[in-house]
């Protein structure tokens, strides 16, 4: 119990302070309330987000606005490193680098509709990453880049160039980068899961549900994506998607893929688990895109019930730490959308709906 209370003690008392000062549900409603984005962007001065109206008013641009949203996202926890327990630091660096490889495809796409599908991408560029996150990638490199053969080679000290280089048969064959995004997916998974398994007991099975989860939210994502748009068979989707899900694993992905009602299979876990979720199953949206944005209302309001009883639990554990990571995520998710549906003009009701 002492170590435990050692480990924690002083990590915990700086994010719960930091959890208190992350915009509620109250603000948000504010926020959506706004006329026009300039009011949006002064209600943000006295937050954590004070520095994007600036931005804006400098640029005009919100794509660079959501480009600052999205390098503080994946900094989120840079500055709280020095405090973090060995093992819980190389759990923190796992997560951070599913930014790192986002960023990294980004930079990939540009480069093959540049090279390969001859686009321009001038007006993309602007908004490209230039920071390292964990290892030092050159992006702008990688974007102009002659060859993948040259991105491998620039990226031959990070853990991504042999990678590139054993997908670089399928991209070829396919003439896509579909493969080469999902086996980076699947390898920032596999890494954050083999992170999770060194975390000691009581620690490893918070994790576990939490990162749980997050894998069935992006299994789900591209089951429907996958089955919807690339008219994929079972078969097939069932070698892309990852494993480790908390709830959507075995049959239950097969349920998911061929039902119409996809929140469905999840019926009995909800009840059972989850009870004060389970008025979101009386939704039946026909269009994919509104199911697909039902599933992930769902999950998501099971990660927050998770979080809940984090809060409400033994406090010196990896749970804090991962509670900070999810709801500070889920803010900034939030201020992007309500940015951009300001920028579009979305009906009140629409924005509410999504965040």
């Amino acid at each position: 119990m002492f170590t435990e209370v050692g480990k924690y003690a002083l990590i915990n008392a700086k994010l719960r302070a930091r959890i208190s000062t992350i915009l509620d549900d109250d603000f948000f409603t504010h926020l959506i309330k706004c006329p026009s984005l300039t009011e949006m962007f002064n209600l943000l001065r006295t937050t954590a987000f004070a520095d994007l109206p600036g931005i804006y008013e400098r640029t005009g641009d919100l794509k660079m606005v959501e480009r600052e949203l999205s390098r503080k996202e994946s900094l989120l926890f840079r500055d709280i490193e020095p405090h973090l327990p060995p093992d819980v630091l190389a759990l923190s660096r796992a997560y951070t680098a599913g930014y790192e490889i986002e960023h990294l495809k980004n930079a990939l796409r540009l480069f093959f509709d540049h090279r390969v599908r001859k686009q321009s991408i001038d007006d993309s560029l602007h908004y490209l990453l230039r920071e390292n996150i964990l290892h030092r990638i050159p992006f702008d490199a990688v974007v102009n880049s002659t060859s993948f053969d040259e991105i491998v080679s620039l990226l031959s000290s990070t853990p991504y160039g042999d990678l590139i280089r054993s997908m670089l048969p399928e991209v070829e064959r396919q003439q896509s980068l579909f493969p080469l995004s999902n086996a980076l997916d699947r390898f920032y998974y596999r890494r954050l899961l083999e992170e999770v398994t060194n975390l000691p007991p009581r620690d490893r099975a918070i994790a576990l549900r939490l990162v749980g989860i997050e894998i069935d939210l992006q299994n789900i994502n591209w089951i429907i994506r996958f089955r919807t748009f690339y008219n994929l068979s079972f078969d097939t989707v069932a070698g892309l998607i990852i494993p480790g899900g908390l709830t959507v694993r075995g049959n239950t992905l097969q349920e998911v893929f061929h039902s119409q009602q996809i929140a469905a299979p999840l019926q009995s876990m909800l009840r059972k688990n989850y009870p004060g979720i389970t008025a979101l199953l009386s939704q039946s949206p026909r269009e994919q895109s509104s199911r697909l944005v039902m599933i992930e209302r769902i999950l998501e309001q099971i990660m927050l019930e998770e979080i809940r009883r984090i809060r409400c639990g033994y406090p010196f554990s990896v749970g804090i730490i991962l509670a900070y990571y999810v709801l500070k995520r889920r803010e900034i998710k939030r201020m992007r959308t309500v940015l951009n549906a300001g920028l579009l003009n979305v009906s009140r009701e629409r924005t509410a709906s999504l965040v």
